[in-house]
């Protein structure tokens, strides 16, 4: 029983910090320019900024945020992929 409640005030807590994280992000002017400028450039597809369970926080797809998207590749194994060396 005491480690249902230690759990419930875990899912409790992560539900407050994203909640925040994605505030944070939604008034952030930078990375709204920066999104902008990505979702302007034909060769980008989408970009979204997700929490550990794959929520969306942002996005330049508006209908994204708040909704779960399936596990994609890190950026880091996409950018040591062939196609992105020089």
């Amino acid at each position: 029983m005491q480690r249902n409640r230690a759990c419930g005030r875990l899912r409790t807590h992560h539900r407050k910090f994203t909640i925040f994280v994605r505030h944070a992000f939604e008034i952030d002017e930078g990375l709204h320019t920066q999104l902008k400028a990505a979702k302007e450039n034909p060769l980008i597809y989408e970009v979204s900024i997700t929490d550990q369970d794959g929520m969306v926080l942002v996005s330049t797809d508006e209908g994204l945020p708040g909704k779960s998207l399936p596990r994609r590749t890190p950026l880091s194994q996409l950018c040591s992929a062939i196609f992105c060396t020089r």
